[in-house]
């Protein structure tokens, strides 16, 4: 029995060189060296919150654009509309221009007939009954009507040369329109009057559509 003499087994203290404790230390130190600092941790986390906020201001940006092009498409989609409802119920600029040269022809060859068709009709008949007495008269009568209805229409219409032959101011004026307003139900003109004698003055007519042609509503004074 005693040749087998009975080995004394190593504790973990003993083995290898090691003790526990030194296992131990070995084990916290993988530890610490495997998990992330919590410096790192903090590092990572703001840098994803940094990505997301930017990420938030390209989309806060790319709607703001999207919804500045929807509000500018918006405007122009009704202001189509608005000239074509326009265009539809009120005067044109063309037709405007038109009735404004043939009122001036009117007046020039003293044509009584197509100086009241260019008249809307409440306007017209208010002045009608001046050239009725004027029909076939001599020239210096029917002048006198229309000087009475250019006053009846404008107050002050053939003010800038109140002495000279009424027959030979009519023959020379001159209706240029220089503005025209907004379209609309009606329409208004700014015209500058030229006299032939180095006076004029500016008139502002207002034409409307009546049945779909287009007429002269008022006519009046305005400032420079």
């Amino acid at each position: 029995m005693g040749l087998f003499k009975k080995k004394k087994k190593k504790s973990s203290e003993e083995y290898d060189g090691y003790s526990y404790q030194d296992e131990g230390t070995a084990d916290e130190s993988y530890d610490s060296y495997d998990e992330p600092s919590e410096y790192a941790e903090q590092d990572y986390q703001y840098s994803e919150e940094e990505y997301g906020e930017t990420m938030s201001r390209r989309k806060k940006k790319k709607s703001g654009l999207g919804g500045l092009i929807a509000v500018v498409a918006v405007i122009l989609v009704l202001a189509l509309i608005f000239m074509g409802v326009t265009s539809a119920i009120g005067p044109g600029k063309g037709a405007c221009e038109e009735v404004i040269a043939e009122f001036q022809s009117s007046v020039n060859t003293l044509d009584d007939n197509r100086f009241l068709a260019v008249l809307e009709p409440e306007t017209r008949r208010s002045i009608q009954v001046l050239f009725v007495t004027s029909t076939g008269s001599a020239d210096a009568d029917s002048s006198n009507a229309f000087s009475r209805a250019l006053d009846t229409i404008c107050p002050g219409f053939l003010a800038a040369d109140p002495n000279g032959d009424p027959k030979d101011v009519l023959e020379k004026i001159v209706i240029e329109p220089v503005k025209f307003g907004l379209p609309g139900k009606t329409r208004k003109v700014k015209c500058e009057v030229r006299y032939g004698n180095g006076m004029d003055q500016l008139v502002r007519i207002t034409l409307q559509k009546y049945e779909g042609q287009c007429l002269i509503k008022s006519i009046v004074l305005v400032d420079q």
